[in-house]
């Protein structure tokens, strides 16, 4: 027999007690005594039982894939994992491919039941002593926190912790840099203004990796301002503040009995740190604006089609209109973002939202319109009311009545070659009577079902016909007067809530090339589902009368017309002043 050997251990306290020698040398011992051929002994040796992917074990599950052993021999499961699913996991896979799976300490292998019972217990309890392992890793790493013996969290910029004196300490570097920003802002410069010259200079932030490499990032207006509002640089630190969940801050905070105040040696005075929050408060009135732009519900669903920026909405003194961001935000702003001034012009109000709904009510209204020279014609609303595609069903009932025909002929076959045995002298009539019988059955519950399908098909196309009758006397009517009535009814954030419905992606605003100030709309892609239209266009669902007359007298509606397109379905939205079309 083929035997393999894997040894792991994470700690030195454990090299003292389950050192790998003495795993190595069990293994060694098990294949002379019992004659079995020591294939290859994997070691991950320093590497903790919670990581699924080590690489001697990877090594040892690939080879045992290509059967290169027939069993594997570890000291205790612990050192085979301790993540119970991945254990469970890896000794299952060894089973599945008839490997037996032995362990020393424990006495047993897989392939005994009492075995199966043992790794299912046995995996628990490892899983277990994991978890207490990292509630006493816990403890015992708050205790320290608690008695300020280490630190546990992001250092403010311009200090290092040093972890041997367990204090923290002033980087001669970082410190000079902050008290550089701090006499900029005092002076009157913006934090833009800090950026812009921190960039022209080249001069940034270090930042120590968990691998050692230095990462060198640009200070940001943002992180700029949250050192200015650190209570740290004036010599009080407040940690253990923030509740995380999953490494990532919750935005809630801890009780103050929990936070732990750490004493750093101050970079400047309480009083020159008053003064700091005096001027970013002074700045921040000085600074705010009212832009009232609620009743323009573009805002937010369009983009530029020169930069790819955002399409804002502006209301300067009453004037309103969109505009790109980076056309509307200042030269400063560009530099530190790197980017250039974008050329879109200003779009008023009115003619942006009139042209984005007359284009939306267009292609409901079901009419063909042309476009950059092309001529288009959005997919039947129809259809998407009906939640079905009657083209589809049509070939797939065609596929199948095909099909059952299909089999209905073998059925004939086989009967043609019963009867021609008739003649055999060799003939047993009860086997030929029973296989009449069979191909009778068969051939009877065939004829059934192609009836069935042929009805189906034929109900099909008699619903793609009176659909067809429906599109072309809609087409006929003012059904987009229809639209326009619910349109012009609906107040702005209802406007806002239908066309990000009804738009697939972003509307994206183009300027034309032999007249730059005129911007147009790239093709919009509507996307109609009953849910919708039921929401925000109640009045197109109120046709019922027209769909009667379209249809004819005698002539049957569409199966689930009438439920998909009764009156009063749906709720119609508040009434508002509308939008101009």
């Amino acid at each position: 027999m083929r035997v393999a050997g894997y040894i792991r251990v994470s700690s030195e306290e454990q090299k003292k007690n389950e050192s790998p020698k003495i795993q190595k040398e069990l293994i060694e011992n098990y294949c002379q005594l019992n004659n079995y051929e020591l294939i290859k002994i994997y070691d991950d040796c320093g590497l903790s039982g919670m990581i699924s992917n080590r690489p001697a074990l990877m090594q040892c599950l690939n080879d045992a894939q290509s059967h290169k052993f027939d069993e594997l021999c570890v000291y205790s499961i612990s050192r085979f994992g301790r993540d119970l699913s991945d254990t469970i996991s890896n000794i299952l896979l060894l089973k599945s491919l008839n490997i037996n799976f032995r362990s020393f300490k424990e006495e047993f292998n897989i392939f005994s039941p009492i075995g199966k019972v043992v790794i299912a217990l046995l995996a628990s309890f490892a899983d277990l002593e994991r978890e207490s392992m990292l509630a006493r890793m816990k403890d015992g790493r708050d205790s320290k926190r608690n008695k300020k013996e280490i630190f546990v969290g992001r250092v403010p910029f311009g200090y290092i912790w040093n972890k041997e004196t367990k204090k923290f300490e002033i980087s001669k570097k970082d410190s000079q840099l902050y008290l550089s920003l701090v006499e900029m802002y005092l002076s009157g410069k913006t934090l833009d203004d800090i950026c812009l010259y921190l960039r022209q200079n080249k001069i940034f932030k270090e930042i120590v990796l968990k691998d050692g490499k230095i990462k060198k990032q640009y200070l940001t207006s943002s992180s700029i301002l949250s050192m200015f509002r650190n209570t740290a640089y004036y010599g009080v630190f407040i940690g253990n503040q923030h509740i995380y969940k999953n490494r990532q801050r919750t935005g809630e905070r801890k009780d103050e009995k929990e936070f732990i105040l750490y004493d750093l040696p101050a970079l400047i005075t309480k009083a020159k740190w008053d003064e700091i929050q005096e001027k970013r408060l002074f700045n921040k009135k000085k600074n705010k604006k009212i832009n009232n732009t609620f009743d323009m519900f573009l805002r937010d669903n369009c983009i530029c089609g020169n930069c790819g920026g955002k399409i804002i909405a502006v209301n300067n003194k009453g004037y309103k209109y969109y505009t790109c961001f980076w056309r509307h935000t200042s030269k400063k702003k560009c530099s530190i973002h790197n980017k250039e001034k974008c050329t879109m012009p200003l779009i008023p109000q009115s003619e942006l939202e009139s042209r984005v709904l007359s284009e939306i009510i267009e292609m409901l209204s079901l009419r063909r319109y042309k476009k950059d020279g092309k001529s288009y014609h959005e997919k039947p609303i129809l259809n998407h009311l009906l939640q079905l595609d009657i083209e589809k069903l049509i070939e797939n009932v065609s596929s199948e009545l095909f099909r059952l025909k299909t089999e209905a002929s073998k059925i004939s076959r086989k009967k043609e070659r019963l009867n021609q045995l008739l003649a055999d002298e060799d003939f047993d009539f009860s086997h030929f009577k029973l296989s009449y019988s069979e191909c009778n059955q068969e051939e009877k519950e065939i004829e059934n079902l192609i009836k069935l399908k042929s009805d189906e098909l034929n109900s099909q196309l008699q619903i793609s016909k009176n659909a067809q009758d429906v599109i072309e006397f809609l087409q006929k009517t003012n059904i987009e007067e229809i639209i326009k009535h619910d349109v012009k009814h609906m107040d702005s954030p209802t406007l806002k809530l239908f066309v990000e419905n009804i738009i697939k992606g972003k509307i994206v605003c183009i300027q034309l090339k032999l007249n730059p100030e005129i911007v147009v709309t790239r093709r919009l892609f509507l996307n109609l589902n009953p849910e919708c239209i039921q929401t925000f266009l109640p009045s197109i669902l109120n046709t019922d009368a027209l769909l009667s007359e379209a249809l004819g007298p005698g002539r049957p509606l569409l199966p689930g017309l009438s439920a998909a397109l009764s009156p009063g379905r749906g709720r119609p939205p508040a009434a508002g002043p509308g939008v101009g079309l």
